[in-house]
């Protein structure tokens, strides 16, 4: 599904905040409601940080000892309500 590219896995959220798309099934219905980038992505804001993860479970298997980077991304739909898309990546040099 990703190979040639940097992402690692991607997620899509309902507007309360439930996951009802992830690449990994495990993380569909949980609710990300009170996760700072999901609130961001509500008010049309991007928000992206860097974290070092010892295990992660991405596309291809789990990596080990990766900077990750993630990007909370607004999505609008024709109708004007606002959807989150989270994609992991891979930092620059991993």
């Amino acid at each position: 599904m990703a190979r040639g590219t940097t992402v690692l896995k991607v997620k899509i959220y309902a507007p309360s905040g439930l996951t009802f798309f992830s690449s990994d099934l495990r993380h569909i219905g949980e609710d990300q409601s009170d996760h700072q980038g999901f609130r961001a992505a509500l008010a049309c804001e991007v928000a992206s940080a860097l974290s070092h993860r010892k295990p992660f479970d991405a596309f291809e298997g789990t990596l080990s000892e990766r900077d990750i980077f993630f990007s909370d991304v607004p999505i609008q739909s024709t109708r004007g309500r606002v959807r989150r898309w989270r994609a992991c990546s891979s930092s620059a040099g991993t």
